[in-house]
């Protein structure tokens, strides 16, 4: 199925997909940029940058958190950026949205670790929210903090190269989609 995460109607579509099936992992990865200097890019360029890599992806969160807090169970994985820690000319909307899905990630962990001590102790929820940022070879590549998970550093051919992209072609190359 196809639906367009730069809306909530396209993510109720989504979640409706699901047809009831629990979710045990969401894997937070929608995401665009527009690769133009701010000031030469139309506001509605700009505006579905925003909406894709922020609106859509914290409605999902939200929706997806909700639902795992109330069966006890379940993992957000965030698709954070090195964008979000180096800041580019020509990727400033997209940038700053990557900078706001790490921070994102980072401040949900203790929301969902308050719900999880909140239920019944017998029960032991474990819910839990990360971000991945996708490493290269640069200090801001080595960073990790909780809240982030730490893979091998990898070699980014093209600075301009979206996780995104990679993460699709790594997906392709295992045999998954980018649709359900």
């Amino acid at each position: 199925m196809e639906a367009d995460l730069a809306t909530t109607e396209g993510v109720d579509r989504l979640l409706a997909a699901t047809a009831g099936r629990e979710i045990d992992l969401s894997l937070a990865n929608a995401g665009r940029g527009l690769g133009k200097a701010f000031i030469d890019q139309h506001f509605g360029g700009v505006r579905r940058v925003i909406d894709t890599n922020i609106t859509g992806t914290v409605y999902l969160a939200r929706k997806v958190a909700r639902r795992m807090v109330a069966r006890g169970e379940g993992r957000i994985l965030f698709t954070g950026s090195i964008a979000g820690f180096m800041p580019r000319t020509f990727q400033a909307d997209y940038n700053g949205t990557k900078a706001f899905i790490d921070s994102f990630a980072i401040a949900l962990r203790p929301v969902l670790q308050r719900a999880r001590s909140d239920m019944c102790p017998r029960r032991r929820p474990d819910v839990a929210a990360a971000c991945w940022c996708p490493p290269c070879h640069s200090p801001a590549g080595h960073l990790a903090t909780d809240g982030y998970v730490r893979s091998e550093p990898i070699r980014i051919r093209s600075p301009m190269r979206s996780p995104g992209r990679s993460m699709s072609k790594a997906r392709s190359r295992y045999g998954q989609s980018n649709r359900l």
